[in-house]
């Protein structure tokens, strides 16, 4: 069966064929030119014609988002398969996302870099696949845990998807990989540098030290990452080992930041500018700009892209968001509107988000939110890393629990007490930890 090609990945083609000699990845040290990639990519959708594979198809992939690996999930998009992206070795129940995707096929990439296709035998029947089938586009299909742990189908339309790319010239940079392709953050940062000619740097690891090292050595000038991942950059102290001069912008997202962490950060990195991002799998990552680099309120907009807040809770209608949900029909209103069910606040055209409202713990009918009660504990000096979370209580309903990690030599039982003392200061007993655990 022919190919199924749209105009945006033929403009990715493009960009491909006029930067064939630049350096489209570096991996374990070895740099992939653009010109590699374009015969990489013939080369595996040559072979899934050849295996039969036909367009439309729901494929699970599995990578180890090495060059080959991206050429490969090109590939299937160029040839207009719906793909489900996983990454070898990552954990995850493989099972029910096999069951819940409706994977027709299993594609993995041997040490060699040779493609095998492998079929499940499932019918891969969906409302949301017969969309895709009837415009001849190519799928994504990106797993979360849900709120309740089981698996939940994300599905994007990758013509929709990719058309925020591709509206802009190029402008090459070396971009670190820190996030990967069975994550939103992770599938954005690879088709903008791509759509952008720039160089992907995959760390050998993807830990604090190892990082920091591809950074120096790769003079990395854009960093998007987590806010969790910064935060272990400062426990791990690579700032006075490693040279990160090279940095220009970090883009930190896909959750909340802690205001300790980034007041840290931007001391440690006054040069570099921080810029908040925001996104999820539903919405994908929108277009955003931070008030400044030490400050959490943003910004979000772009073309086409609307946003409103209605109880406090952040709603986005977008060109370039999801279809739809596998198991949850009713994911996007009859509008086009999709609730976030992020909790926000409005400052004169900005945005606090202090993420998920489903993840607030009800003590007594007041709600508490976990990431402020971290931010106010990670404000005690021996503090190294905190969790906080809701445990049931047959008489308030929840309670608010602790588990924190302390600094060296630090006394647990002083500690407990000055961790209840601080948030029963700045939050009040409601939200004071009951349990705390070191």
């Amino acid at each position: 069966m022919p190919f199924v090609q749209t105009q945006i990945l033929d403009r990715l083609t493009e960009i491909f064929e006029q930067y064939r000699t630049q350096h489209a990845f570096v991996f374990e040290d070895e740099g992939y030119t653009y010109s590699w990639l374009l015969d990489a990519i013939d080369k595996y959708a040559l072979q899934l014609r050849h295996d039969g594979l036909t367009s439309g198809s729901v494929v699970l992939f599995e990578g180890r988002f090495a060059p080959w690996d991206i050429a490969a999930l090109i590939a299937l998009m160029q040839y207009g398969a719906i793909v489900v992206p996983r990454v070898v070795g990552e954990a995850g129940r493989q099972g029910d996302i096999v069951a819940i995707s409706q994977a027709q096929y299993h594609v993995t990439i041997d040490d060699l870099h040779q493609l095998h296709l492998f079929d499940l035998e499932q019918s891969g029947e969906h409302s949301l696949y017969s969309k895709l089938r009837k415009h001849k586009h190519s799928g994504l299909v990106l797993f979360t845990s849900g709120t309740t742990g089981q698996p939940k189908g994300i599905v994007h339309d990758v013509t929709r998807f990719l058309a925020k790319y591709s509206g802009r010239e190029p402008r090459s940079q070396r971009i670190v990989a820190h996030l990967i392709f069975d994550h939103m953050g992770g599938i954005d940062t690879l088709f903008y540098s791509l759509f952008n000619a720039s160089t992907l740097i995959i760390p050998k690891s993807r830990d604090p030290q190892s990082v920091a090292q591809a950074i120096q050595e790769h003079q990395a000038e854009l960093f998007p990452t987590s806010p969790s991942f910064l935060n272990l950059l400062l426990l791990s102290g690579i700032f006075g080992t490693f040279d990160l001069s090279s940095l220009q912008k970090i883009a930190y997202g896909s959750e909340p930041m802690s205001p300790t962490t980034l007041s840290q950060i931007h001391q440690a990195l006054p040069h570099v500018k921080l810029t908040q991002t925001y996104g999820s799998t539903e919405a994908g990552v929108l277009r955003s700009v931070s008030k400044s680099s030490d400050s959490l309120l943003v910004k979000l907009g772009g073309s086409g892209i609307e946003t409103r807040v209605i109880d406090g809770i952040l709603q986005v209608r977008s060109p370039n968001m999801m279809l739809g949900v596998l198991d949850d029909p009713q994911a996007i209103t009859f509008d086009g509107w999709y609730n976030t069910q992020d909790l926000v606040e409005e400052h004169d055209g900005y945005l606090h988000i202090f993420g998920r409202a489903n993840n607030f713990i009800n003590v007594g009918g007041e709600k508490v939110n976990p990431v402020q009660v971290e931010n106010t504990i990670r404000e005690l000096a021996f503090i190294e890393d905190v969790r906080v979370y809701g445990e049931r209580n047959p008489i308030m309903g929840q309670i608010v629990c602790a588990k924190v990690t302390l600094t060296a030599d630090t006394d647990k039982t002083s500690a407990t007490r000055q961790i209840k003392q601080h948030c029963l200061k700045t939050l009040g007993k409601h939200a004071t930890p009951t349990r705390i655990k070191a």
